[in-house]
């Protein structure tokens, strides 16, 4: 199945491959070099015996954090929240609408007793917004607008206050274009958004470091070309910020973290020699410029998440590409430098981490998803 930001959760990039001694000694290399790292594999509960993925997390502490993603009943995804409570994962029962699929991509949390997390139902084979509320005691679904009859899905959101969260996401009719909704009073309305080209924009991940500064980050197309797209709002609308792209390059930015007003990192890949190469941009308060990063290997490589702490501390997690397959690894930002290091990969083909978040200079949760043969399982990676 495809991952929850285009069409749906659980994704499977290749198709699997047996495990060999050569995998089993590979893979005790990984566990052993992310153990002197201070990466280490976190125990998670899976609900389903066929797919399981855990898509975004939001932690206040290492010790108290939600993640949501996605199981797979047959051939439909249900919702999947897991919360961190002390050192255990455990399941908590979350809602679905309707029969069809339905899918959490993205979560944030206020406090304990107050989380939102957002994603996408399919509706007549049609994706529609999906919000969930936490208040302390359970999930329930809130109300959230659609344009049009065709696509309308979030893939981010981020709370500045009790009173101000936005998620950012896509509608398409016959065109794609971005879409924002913010909260208000019991449930969300809709807020205009600025589309730069033609053919299609949408937004991927948002952050909002105060009431008055949020900024948004993805994709542009204009005649097939594919650019990095920035948003941000003013306090009064959203305006699109100048991101620095070169026109003969397709790119685009995935993930965005802003610790404060003034300091953001964006992140996503660009392509260059026909491959996918990680891309970095970091915001100063005056604008976007391109920070050096990392690849492994010479094949795709694509950062998934980011989380700032502080602008001297920063987590990102890679996709990067072996083979017909794709194992996961983290970048760690030293405030002059991205490095990688030593990332645990679990399973016999496929491991990857779509979301971060670090409550603490000192401490990171990562969390995604990996294959054992045909069957994908939750995978959380704490950090330092």
């Amino acid at each position: 199945m495809a991952r929850g930001r285009q069409s749906g959760p659980l994704r499977a990039r290749a198709v699997m491959c047996a495990l060999t001694a050569i995998a089993l000694c590979a893979l005790a290399t990984s566990i052993a070099g992310a153990a002197s790292s201070g990466l280490k594999l976190t125990p998670s509960p899976n609900v389903s015996s066929e797919g399981n993925g855990l898509e975004g997390v939001a932690c206040k502490t290492v010790g108290s954090c939600t993640a949501v993603g996605a199981w797979e009943r047959g051939t439909t995804d249900r919702t999947l929240v897991e919360r961190r409570v002390g050192s255990r994962w455990v399941v908590m029962p979350s809602p679905n609408v309707g029969q069809s699929d339905n899918a959490l991509v993205s979560v944030a949390c206020l406090s304990v007793r107050r989380c939102f997390a957002v994603g996408y139902h399919a509706a007549a084979g049609v994706n529609r917004t999906l919000v969930e509320r936490w208040n302390g005691r359970g999930w329930a679904v809130v109300g959230s607008p659609n344009l049009g009859r065709g696509i309308n899905q979030l893939n981010g959101v981020a709370c500045a206050s009790v009173h101000r969260c936005f998620a950012v996401g896509r509608r398409s009719g016959i065109f794609t274009h971005t879409l924002i909704e913010t909260s208000r009073g019991a449930g969300w309305v809709y807020v205009p958004s600025p589309n730069v080209g033609h053919d299609e924009d949408y937004l991927d991940s948002i952050s909002c470091p105060s009431v008055t500064s949020c900024f948004a980050v993805g994709v542009v197309f204009e005649h097939s070309n594919a650019q990095a797209l920035v948003e941000r709002w003013t306090g009064r609308a959203w305006v699109v910020e100048a991101s620095p792209n070169t026109p003969s390059l397709i790119s685009g930015l995935t993930t965005v973290s802003c610790p404060l007003p003034w300091f953001c990192m964006a992140a996503g890949h660009v392509i260059r020699g026909g491959h996918e190469r990680t891309r970095v941009e970091r915001y100063d308060g005056l604008g976007w410029s391109i920070v050096q990063t990392p690849n492994v290997g010479p094949l795709n490589n694509e950062i998934e998440s980011i989380s700032c702490a502080a602008p001297t501390s920063c987590e990102a997690t890679d996709s990067y590409q072996v083979g017909r397959s794709y194992r996961t690894t983290v970048f760690r930002w030293t405030g002059e430098s991205w490095v990688s290091v030593p990332t645990p990969n679990p399973g016999t083909s496929e491991s990857s981490l779509y979301g971060t978040s670090c409550p603490s200079s000192v401490a990171c949760v990562d969390v995604g998803q990996f294959n054992v043969g045909p069957v994908t399982r939750t995978l959380v990676v704490t950090s330092r």
